[in-house]
């Protein structure tokens, strides 16, 4: 692993070394509150970036490659969200690993060639994340954090998710079992999919709905509070 050259600082972090060192030939970007590590493993280009706020932690490791059309997104079971699934606002994809599929929701169009995606080694690496949500399109795999404080060890486990769903996708792109002639019906399957996650209320579990109806509550006092008290105000000086 040769760790280049660090820009924006003269001191590397220790989060920065122990993710570098995870990748070969790594080059550090630090500036303040934020760090990108650049590197390979297994042969794959790997991005990782990480931002640290007051109030909000993201991480997240990118790759690009090239395989067949797909459409899918993984991440942890929310408390709340059977009701969503069972009524099919969610498609989970579930892969016949019991204990998988009751951890992670799996949402992938077209459905046969998702579910041969998700083969054991990949939800062995992804399962051994506490938590991490994965999107997969266009050529794109990109796995993340977006709101949680995290360490070192989760941007790893990110790193080690993505590299087994480039392996098996690549393998998949060099396989006939992942080709298909049907262009139309695979486009219309990713759209219907896509037509699914747009629906956010029906989606959404009872603990996020909750919370959805309390902003818009607050939202709306708060604009009733402006307009009251802007009328208020526009009476006082108008005597």
């Amino acid at each position: 692993m040769d760790s280049g050259a660090s820009e924006g600082t003269a001191t590397r972090s220790d989060e920065a070394v122990q993710i570098a060192a995870a990748l070969d030939d790594a080059r550090i970007t630090e500036h303040a509150s934020t760090a990108t590590v650049q590197g390979t493993r297994n042969g794959i280009a790997l991005h990782v970036e990480w931002r640290r706020r007051s109030q909000i932690s993201v991480w997240k490791v990118t790759s690009t490659g090239t395989w067949p059309r797909l459409l899918a997104d993984v991440r942890r079971r929310a408390i709340g969200e059977g009701g969503a699934v069972a009524s099919g606002a969610i498609a989970q994809l579930l892969t016949g690993d019991e204990a998988f599929d009751h951890a992670w929701l799996i949402e992938g169009a077209p459905r046969t060639r998702a579910l041969l995606v998700f083969d054991e080694a990949v939800r062995r690496a992804i399962g051994a994340a506490r938590d991490m949500s994965i999107h997969i399109e266009d050529g794109n795999v990109l796995a993340g954090v977006n709101g949680r404080h995290f360490n070192a060890t989760d941007v790893l486990l990110g790193i080690d998710a993505v590299v087994a769903v480039r392996l098996r996708l690549d393998a998949l792109a060099a396989s006939s079992s992942a080709t298909s002639s049907d262009d139309e019906a695979e486009l219309a399957e990713i759209a219907s999919l896509r037509a699914t996650q747009d629906k956010l209320w029906a989606r959404a579990s009872v603990p996020a709905r909750i919370g959805l109806v309390i902003g818009a509550a607050l939202i709306t006092v708060v604009l009733l509070s402006a307009v009251f008290y802007g009328c208020g105000i526009d009476t006082l000086f108008g005597k």
